[in-house]
């Protein structure tokens, strides 16, 4: 019994040194964290541009300039796209649990004067 008790807390103080050693990342349960253009965050961007065309009927996608992420009944993708025009704009794409991805958010990005 004692060599178990010896043994469970070795494990536990070498599972709590493992962990000390990990880099200082904190993700907030809901938040948004920065992501990488991979081909979901690209197919995210086609469907957004495909509703910016009921806008801007010859909007064409230059650049993806930055993706995050968020978890919530699915994935939230917040994409900042270029336009070939020039024009920026935010858009927000769900993926829904069974894989379908759909559009709840276009914001044209202002320009600061």
């Amino acid at each position: 019994m004692k060599r178990k008790i010896l043994s469970s807390t070795f494990m536990i103080l070498a599972t709590t040194v493992a962990l000390a050693q990990l880099p200082d990342h904190r993700v907030i349960a809901g938040g948004w964290e920065k992501s990488v253009v991979d081909a979901e965050a690209r197919q995210a961007a086609a469907l957004a541009i495909t509703a910016i065309r009921i806008k801007q009927p010859k909007a064409k996608l230059a650049r993806i300039t930055a993706v995050e992420t968020q978890v919530v009944a699915g994935l939230n993708y917040r994409l900042h796209l270029t336009l070939a025009d020039k024009s920026r704009w935010e858009a927000v794409v769900w993926k829904k649990l069974d894989r379908e991805m759909e559009v709840v958010a276009l914001t044209p990005i202002r320009r600061k004067p």
